[in-house]
């Protein structure tokens, strides 16, 4: 026994141990927004304020209520009778009567409403994910612009930092009569131009917040953290694997699904029209004594049972209706195969303008910046020694500096060709090699 306690008091220690040990952690341990980006922050915000987006989850939470009205039973009738005038009758006169009646709605009707009604529901959920995926869209394109912005400022500030340098060393060696004139000249007018393009950039930040903000939902002066930077992330571009991802993950192309699904279960409903409605009733009529001669029965209270049933006779009422709802589910299947369409399409062009980008940033990494670097170090050295004049030295860190700025825009553009690639498809890539994959 004594074995035993001393078991469990040891057992007992241990779990004391491990609970202060997991609470340490628990205490210790970042939360979880720690671990996201400012991007990630920026889309969590405008998910959890964006007044369209409640607006969408409003409306799915009242059709999701809609189901159980569609399928249940109307509610039984309770009725009394009063009769002014006490009806006479052999067994005595009739006081009073009172009744219940039932609808005995067709489960074929009752089911099918309640079918149309959740694919309705599920059409709303997925305009729902459709209008977050493309508010999560806009927002990061707005921050590949942002970034893009950003990149351009670091590219031209530095820039102008060396042309800075240059031109007072021109001006000191122009003093002694050791540069041209005309150098000096060509120094300082590369230098306001660039001075002019980063002011450009840095007032180009206004307007760009405040998209931001009106997406969030903030004030248009609110400040918006800046990007960490702006990375060239290539993905698949395997067209039929994309399709098969788009036709699995679109919402759109699922609430057109959802809504061809409701539209084709209301057409079978409108089938079933012309079927007469049924319902079923129980009448307890209260009999007074007969003040006549007595007989068998008299007095005594009546029970009776009724069957009710309407007579389709509108035929063309019915025929009507279901031409209707037919009419109806065509539409929709029309609408299905329209967005079908225009979705390939769309990633058509998205996956031309991704590979296209691609392209250009690989021509601009491996080709073009290596060789104007080669050509920009030939010719500071041919400037040293007055091989060649400042003029082809400044033309040659011009073309530099628009090389990079190039490659910049492409990075940008290849990213926003992405964004809206992942909005397509209805979920995110992985990153992968650069390499052609399709």
């Amino acid at each position: 026994m004594s074995c035993t306690l001393s078991g469990l008091a040891s057992v007992r220690n241990t779990l004391l141990a491990a609970s202060a040990i997991a609470c340490a952690l628990l205490l210790c341990a970042p939360s979880c927004a720690q671990f996201q980006t400012p991007l990630e922050r920026l889309i969590e915000h405008a998910l959890a304020n964006n007044p369209e987006l409640a607006a969408a989850r409003a409306n799915y939470e009242a059709a999701s209520h809609k189901a159980p009205q569609e399928t249940a039973w109307p509610n039984p009738e309770f009725s009394i009778r009063y009769f002014a005038e006490p009806l006479q009758t052999r067994a005595g006169p009739q006081d009073f009567a009172f009744g219940v009646s039932q609808s005995l709605p067709w489960h074929k009707r009752l089911e099918l409403g309640g079918e149309a009604a959740r694919q309705r529901a599920h059409a709303l959920s997925a305009e729902i994910e459709q209008l977050r995926l493309a508010l999560t869209a806009e927002i990061t394109e707005r921050w590949i612009e942002f970034a893009l912005i950003q990149r351009l400022e670091a590219l031209v500030s530095a820039k102008g930092d060396s042309l800075t340098a240059l031109e007072a060393v021109l001006r000191a060696r122009y003093a002694t009569g050791e540069t041209a004139h005309s150098a000096l000249i060509e120094a300082q007018v590369l230098l306001s131009r660039v001075k002019n393009e980063r002011a450009s950039l840095r007032h180009r930040r206004t307007p760009l917040q405040a998209a931001l903000n009106a997406l969030l939902g903030r004030p248009g002066g609110t400040p918006v953290p800046a990007p960490q930077g702006l990375e060239f992330n290539p993905v698949t571009t395997e067209q039929g694997f994309l399709w098969q991802q788009l036709t699995s993950h679109n919402p759109m192309l699922k609430a057109h699904g959802f809504e061809v699904a409701a539209r084709q279960a209301q057409a079978k409903r409108a089938e079933l029209a012309s079927l007469p409605d049924l319902a079923v009733g129980f009448d307890y009529i209260v009999i007074d004594e007969a003040t006549g001669p007595p007989v068998r029965g008299g007095g005594k209270d009546a029970i009776t049972a009724s069957l009710r049933f309407t007579l389709p006779v509108s035929r063309s009422r019915f025929i009507a209706e279901a031409s209707e709802a037919e009419a109806a589910f065509e539409a929709a299947r029309a609408r299905l195969a329209s967005v079908r369409d225009r979705l390939r399409a769309e990633l058509a062009a998205t996956l031309f303008e991704i590979r296209d980008a691609r392209r250009e940033v690989s021509l601009f990494e491996v080709d073009l910046l290596p060789k104007s670097e080669e050509s920009l170090i030939t010719l500071h050295n041919a400037y040293s020694g007055g091989g060649v004049s400042y003029a082809q030295v400044n033309a040659a860190e011009r073309h530099r500096l628009d090389l990079e700025i190039g490659l910049a825009r492409a990075v940008a553009r290849h990213e926003a060709a992405r964004n809206r690639l992942e909005a397509l498809i209805g979920c995110s890539l992985p990153v992968q090699d650069s390499g052609e994959d399709a």
